[in-house]
């Protein structure tokens, strides 16, 4: 039976689950990620690309990827969790078009046999103003999210989310890794 044929039953419990379990671990990846390359750099000693931040690079992407589906994807999906599912305003919600454009980009870096791959002009990834646009959408989500689906770990999560957001260095990342907006 083809999966698009299954009768599936989401019940409260898995979606209080999916929450608690994948949102938490794909929003920990991919800010472990982000502070990695931030470590890192994008430049080995030789000043040859870090073929290790590249590696992260697309883990980062992945990540921006799915969260780009969770909070601006089709609420209407039946397999694919999404923002309104748990909060009946964010159904409507729209991708800003600098968030979409950089979508739109990072599917075609992500599917490596893409001609648009190779001939698009390359844009260095604003990987500090992605996580930072992901970061907000998260702490607003999780602050408006019902109380019977605000795990512990969520709450942990939301905490450490406003932590960071207060200690924010938004100049410096920039400088540090050279990168313009657009």
């Amino acid at each position: 039976m083809r999966r698009d044929k299954m009768k599936r039953t989401i019940t409260e419990d898995t979606k209080k689950k999916l929450l608690d379990t994948d949102f938490s671990y794909e929003f920990y990846n991919m800010r472990h990620t982000f502070y990695e390359m931030l470590r890192m750099g994008t430049r080995s000693p030789t000043g040859e690309i870090n073929k290790i931040w590249n590696r992260d690079l697309i883990d980062f992407l992945v990540h921006i990827r799915i969260f780009w589906e969770f909070f601006y994807g089709n609420p209407e999906s039946k397999d694919k969790a999404h923002a309104g599912h748990y909060l009946e305003d964010w159904k409507d919600k729209k991708s800003p078009s600098d968030i979409k454009e950089w979508k739109e980009r990072i599917n075609i870096f992500l599917s490596h046999l893409s001609y648009a791959r190779i001939t698009k002009t390359y844009k260095r990834y604003p990987i500090d103003f992605l996580y930072l646009h992901f970061r907000e959408l998260a702490i607003d989500f999780l602050k408006n999210l019902p109380k019977e689906y605000l795990t512990e770990n969520l709450g942990n999560l939301l905490k450490e989310l406003e932590k960071e957001q207060s200690l924010d260095r938004v100049e410096e990342i920039n400088n540090k890794l050279e990168i313009k907006k657009k």
